[in-house]
């Protein structure tokens, strides 16, 4: 599970080739704030928390293309307490070749301003950033230059510029790996199927953007949208009429049970 993808296709995903993005993530040398200040914490402690992992698991995988292997990796080889088997398996599910792969983003600016909205943890760990405004912590290069100049931060000198980000780029490259991998990995609504240990065949949950279809002839078909949310059942539902009460002297008693009996027959005695 540390190499192999759960879901056998996925290992036809074609990830970036540019070894600078991961050497740069390692070392905390991102250029996003949060990314940052989580990748100081795991490398002086070897400890962050789990939303943090999350961020920048995401990262990596969506914003990035970075094989979600690489951060096995650095996460087994750094955390003091690394599991082999939670380990791989939530790398996988970042790097949507899990069973459970994940049905959110973390966008690592305006994420990181909901989570940590004051700053606080990436001023704690990241002290360059310390002297900024709440408001400029998660994106210092909208500051003003009078504000950077204060704060002590210079782009390029003692905080590097932004690895670019493109997360429409790896949708892209995931949906051209579905299409290219064949109706066999698809059940007819786009979702993905995998083998099971005994040989079954089961689907399982596939995120919307990744549910390719194939038509008879085996053209896939890409969707370009989320599908549309079936109407509300109960708002549309027509209103019954309150049912009528029953009369409680015509109610049926509730048969005893056996030993509710026997408990009865004592307390008569």
């Amino acid at each position: 599970m540390q190499t192999k993808p759960i879901r056998a296709h996925h290992s036809g995903q074609k990830w970036t080739s540019d070894e600078t993005i991961i050497r740069r993530w390692e070392k905390f040398q991102t250029g996003y704030p949060l990314i940052d200040a989580a990748m100081k914490q795991l490398w002086d402690i070897g400890w962050i928390t789990q939303n943090v992992r999350m961020a920048v698991a995401s990262f990596l995988t969506e914003h990035t293309n970075v094989h979600w292997i690489l951060g096995e990796k650095w996460f087994h080889d750094t955390l003091v307490d690394a599991d082999v088997a939670i380990n791989a398996m939530m790398w996988q599910n970042a790097g949507r070749s899990g069973t459970d792969m994940w049905n959110f983003t973390i966008h690592p600016v305006t994420s990181a301003k909901s989570s940590d909205p004051l700053g606080k943890f990436t001023k704690k760990w990241l002290p360059i950033v310390s002297k900024l405004p709440k408001e400029y912590v998660h994106a210092p290069w909208n500051a003003p230059p009078l504000i950077l100049r204060r704060s002590g931060i210079r782009f390029g000198v003692n905080y590097p510029q932004r690895i670019p980000i493109d997360k429409n780029k790896t949708r892209k490259e995931a949906q051209a790996m579905c299409a290219r991998a064949g109706a066999k990995f698809k059940n007819d609504r786009g979702y993905d199927m995998i083998d099971l240990p005994d040989g079954t065949r089961v689907h399982v949950f596939t995120r919307w953007d990744l549910r390719v279809t194939f038509n008879r002839f085996g053209q896939p078909s890409i969707p370009t949208g989320p599908p549309a949310r079936r109407p509300n059942q109960k708002k549309n539902a027509k209103k019954r009429p309150p049912a009528k009460q029953k009369n409680p002297k015509n109610k049926k008693k509730r048969q005893m049970t056996l030993f509710e009996t026997l408990l009865a027959k004592e307390s008569r005695v």
